[in-house]
Formats: structure tokens, sequence, C-alpha cells
């Protein structure tokens, strides 16, 4: 009986520790898989992360191709103001700020002398009086800061100026300035470092200063939700320099470009034009350049004679650019070097229109485009299909001629043009 009981007791010992053994095997497995689910919710997060988000100056990846919305929705900001300005006139901002600056006043200037405005939860400077339209201009002075870790960095609900003698770096997780109706940059030194859209509104005026813009997506957007308002976009004056993952100027109206100077690069490997607008826009003399770039690469333009009538250096890499500058005249060609190798012979232009409105880029060849898959295409206005086109876009949206190709005609499509 002894022995028997020993067994019985050996058995039921045996059993526990079999037991015991399967639960610790199996909350051992499934700590293992709740800590390989994490780590593959962190890659995949840290992947988008290296696509889409802005890394600062000189770093910025392109955006992951996508449906393009026109505008974003900005949604409410719902921020609490750290400072509330409920007053017309002017007002300074000095020293640091962590919290949001709102304007409710219907006419205010904004001073920003030497401030550090750190807004974590909206916009940095947020404009909205919620009763007639807005007036709020920011006038630079000495050495600024703006980060915005959600929304946009400078916001005004109806019309915003940017003036001044100093200085602005901002962050923006949304766009790094934004109007509700017109945006104006008078004056003054703008970095935009990191944001969605580098410039947002309706109407955009650039008079003056010197404004560079790093973007995921467009470099500037003129665009509107609003109907029967036609966005638009106008440089009179200025430097603006932008590097974008999607378009470089995007204008949903028209476009033009009268005076000042405007660098553009883009890194869109899928999509993106650095003149993207639904009308045919105009622009002083400019190269627009379907030729990609390393990151750091000194440019030159040559001139018939070869002297160099400008040169510059790209900070990020690009898949296209525009260059509109001074001593370029239309319809010549010029040679562009990158880091002293020729790129290719590329003829000014001073229209421009978006490729879904029409006219493609071409680089050099001869006449490009066909209409419904034939090759006696007439050019619209009277043209002729000669080299007297020299790259510029056609008359109503034709084609550009381009290396044995080149743009599809007016109302045709992809598949009804030989080349592309």
């Amino acid at each position: 009986m002894q022995t028997l009981a020993n067994k019985h007791i050996k058995k039921i010992i045996l059993s526990i520790i079999v037991i015991l053994c399967l639960i610790a095997a199996a909350l051992t497995g499934c700590t293992n898989n709740a800590s390989a689910g994490t780590d593959s919710q962190s890659a995949a997060t840290g992947n988008s992360e290296t696509t889409q988000t802005q890394k600062g100056p000189g770093t910025m990846s392109g955006a992951p191709y996508e449906e393009e919305d026109d505008t974003e929705d900005d949604g409410e900001d719902t921020a609490t103001p750290i400072e509330t300005i409920s007053t017309d006139g002017e007002h300074t901002l000095t020293g640091t700020i962590n919290g949001q600056v709102k304007v409710t006043a219907s006419n205010v200037t904004l001073i920003l002398q030497d401030v550090t405005i750190n807004s974590p939860d909206g916009a940095a400077i947020l404009g909205d009086d919620g009763k007639t339209t807005q007036e709020l201009t920011v006038k630079l002075v000495g050495n600024n800061t703006v980060t915005a870790g959600a929304k946009h960095g400078i916001q005004g609900k109806d019309n915003l100026t940017i003036t001044g003698s100093g200085s602005v770096n901002i962050k923006a997780e949304k766009d790094g300035i934004h109007a509700g109706n017109k945006l104006t940059i008078e004056d003054g030194t703008i970095v935009v470092e990191e944001s969605y859209e580098g410039m947002e509104a309706p109407e955009i005026i650039v008079k003056g200063g010197n404004t560079t813009l790093f973007a995921s997506d467009d470099g500037v957007n003129a665009a509107t939700d609003e109907a029967g308002v036609t966005p638009s976009f106008e440089m009179t004056g200025g430097t603006l320099t932008l590097y974008s993952g999607s378009d470089g100027i995007d204008s949903n109206g028209t476009l033009s470009i009268t005076g000042g100077t405007a660098l553009l690069f883009i890194n869109a490997p899928r999509d993106g034009e650095v003149f993207d607008t639904q009308q045919v826009g105009t622009t002083l003399p400019a190269l627009d350049v379907d030729q990609s770039l390393a990151a750091n690469s000194k440019i030159e333009i040559l001139d018939s004679s070869g002297s160099v009538i400008w040169s510059g250096t790209n900070v990020n890499e690009a898949t296209s650019f525009g260059l509109v500058v001074p001593g370029l005249k239309e319809g010549a060609s010029y040679q562009i070097n990158a880091n002293g190798s020729s790129i290719g012979s590329f003829t000014a232009i001073t229209s421009v229109q978006s490729m879904m409105g029409g006219g493609m880029r071409g680089g050099g060849g001869n006449w490009g485009g066909t209409q419904n898959g034939t090759d006696d295409f007439t050019p619209p206005s009277g043209g002729t299909p000669s080299d007297d086109w020299g790259g510029q876009t056609m008359p109503n949206g034709g084609g550009r001629r381009g290396n044995g190709g080149g743009g599809y005609a007016p109302g045709t499509t992809p598949e009804d043009s030989n080349t592309l």
C-alpha cells in the first residue's frame, strides 16, 4: 500500500510540474509575441517618419506619393493660448514664450523682437478675431524662432503680412505660414525649416525679403475650398528658395513672376512639378529643368559664349528644378553645369502650366506632341512645328518640344500621344 501510495504521490507531483511548465511556456510565448508586436509597430512608425517627416535644412526627404488635396483639413485649433492680444495697435513680443500667442483684435501689428515661441499643442501665432476681416502684420526685429508642435507656425485668420528687417526661423507640423485670405511677404529673412507646406493661402504675394522654405509637400500652395475664388501666386521682388517633396509653386489658379529671383528644387520621383498652375502662368525668363541634382551641387548657368551668368548651390537633392534668375533671355539656350559637368542645354521660357493643364516639360529636340495619335498636329494660333518653339509652352496649353517627343496636345490624353 505504501508503495502504491508513493507512486500515486509521485504521479501527482509530476503532473503538477508538467502543468506549471506549460503555464510558464505559455506566459513566455505571450511576452515574446507582445514584444514582437511592439517592435513591428515601432519599425512601421519609423519608416513612416523617414519618408514623410521634414528633418531640417539639407536633409529633407521627399513625401511618398498620394492623391493631393488642395488644402489640408486644418480642423479647429484647440490649444489654450498663454497670451492673448485683444486690442488693436502695435504689440511687442520678447524673451521666451512657452505656449500659443493668440490675436483676437482686428488690426494688429505684432513685433517679434528676439523672441522664442514654443507652442506644443497648436499654432505658435494664431490670428482669430472671430468677427470682421482681420489684418495681422508680423514685423521682424532681431532674430526670432517660432515652433508649432501642432498646426501652423504663423497663422492669420484673413490677411497676413510679414515685414521688417529681422529674421524668423519656423518649424511647424502643418504650414510654416498660413493665411485664410491673403498672405504678403514684404521684407525680412524667413526660413521655414520644417513644414508640411511652406506657405499656403488663397492669394500669395511675394514683394521682397529673402524666403527659404523646406516642405515635405508643396513649397508654396495657393489654394482655397471657397467657391468662386480663384487662387493666385504673384512675385514682384525678393528672393524665394524652396526645397519640396511635391510641387514647387502650386497655384490652383494663376501664377505670375514679374520680379525677384526664384530657386525651386523639388524631390518628387513619382509626383510633383516645379511650376504647377491650372491656368497658363507667366514668368520672367526661367529654366525648367527635368534633371536630377545631388545635394550640395555647384550649379552654373552658361550663355552661348560660355560665360557664367549665374551660379549657386542647392542644399537638398532634387529630381527636377526651376531657376528664375537675372540675365536670362526668353528663347535663348543655356548650358547648365553641376559640379563642373554639363547636364544639358535648356531654353528659357516665359509661360508655364501644369502637365495636367496640357503642357509637358521638354528639354530639347524637335516638336513634341501629337493630336489623336497622328504626327501631323498643327500647332494652335498659327504656329509651326519648328525649332522656333524652343522648349516653350505652346499657346492654349500645347506641349513643349522635347528630346524626340514631348507634350500631348490640348484635349488629348497621354494614350493619344505617340511619345511622352
